[in-house]
């Protein structure tokens, strides 16, 4: 399982999954970099929600990924 940097487990919950077979693993600090550099900010080319998910998905060693849609009518 994926986390941002930041996010990382604590040791008991990483034990607690590993009881399960997960592995923890960091997320890279990647950043997006097809923002121009005059309109960039940090908070707009660090990876966070569906990019952190795409990242993940591309770092993983799954042959096949199943993506769960759910709506939300307010």
């Amino acid at each position: 399982m994926f986390f941002p940097g930041k996010e990382l487990p604590t040791a008991e919950l990483e034990a607690a999954l590993s009881e399960v077979g997960v592995v923890c693993r960091p997320l890279p600090d990647l950043q997006l970099q097809d923002l121009p550099p005059s309109n960039a900010t940090d908070t707009e080319t660090d990876l966070s929600g569906f990019t952190m998910k795409v990242a993940a998905l591309i770092l993983s060693r799954f042959q096949e990924a199943s993506f769960l849609l759910v709506l939300v009518s307010l």
